[in-house]
């Protein structure tokens, strides 16, 4: 079982794949939204917001997915962005605080319920770690993200360097943390089978074009 990772960074060129990411993104968070009685009218235009999109692809169909959005905090649009208004607390201002002006949001992890382990690892793990290490590459001055406590993807970040600036925010219907990445501090899987893994995985991407060989 070869898991297959693709990095696509336009919305004019590979269009089927796309479309099949956002079934795929669409059948996984409406689930989510039902589960946790929330209107999730608001997905589709994420979707569309993301300007990287990640997928773990298995026998050509997405079996996990991440979305990246970025903002320039310089820009007075890119604070009142309705994406840090909904947090209903002062990101902007905490990441203004630290000298933190390009930031890339990573949002809506996704795993096939088929798929929850690959190797007997997590596959969200690996798809965590993964985006901390492309994230690393990157010249973004940090990465954010809303990590659900109930899951414990706040705990994850944790493992991967990221830090809170908000903990035990409500958020439909869960508490979650903010979390932020800075590149200096991204870490390694405390299991070294599991970062081999994440490894030999980043290094199937063609540096060149982002896109896996």
């Amino acid at each position: 079982m070869q898991i297959r990772p693709i990095i696509i960074d336009s919305n004019f060129k590979q269009e089927d794949l796309i479309n099949n990411c956002y079934e795929f993104y669409m059948n996984v968070w409406q689930s989510t939204w039902d589960e946790l009685n929330v209107n999730g009218v608001g997905i589709h235009d994420d979707f569309h917001r993301f300007k990287t999109k990640l997928a773990f692809m298995l026998d050509g169909k997405p079996v996990a997915f991440h979305g990246y959005s970025e903002f320039n905090l310089k820009l007075l649009s890119d604070r009142n962005h309705t994406y840090f208004k909904k947090l209903q607390a002062p990101v902007v201002d905490k990441l203004l605080e630290k000298g933190l002006y390009k930031i890339a949001t990573t949002e809506y992890m996704c795993v096939h319920k088929d798929f929850r382990k690959i190797s007997n690892h997590y596959l969200g793990e690996i798809l965590g770690g993964f985006s901390a290490q492309y994230f690393r590459n990157t010249d973004y001055d940090a990465m954010m993200t809303v990590a659900r406590n109930d899951r414990s993807v706040n705990k994850m970040c944790k493992m991967y360097g990221a830090y809170p600036v908000y903990e035990k925010l409500p958020l439909n219907n869960v508490d979650v943390d903010i979390m932020v990445f800075e590149p200096k501090n991204i870490k390694d899987n405390l299991n070294p089978e599991i970062q081999s893994f994440i490894n030999n995985l980043f290094n199937t991407l063609n540096p060149q074009i982002g896109v896996a060989a």
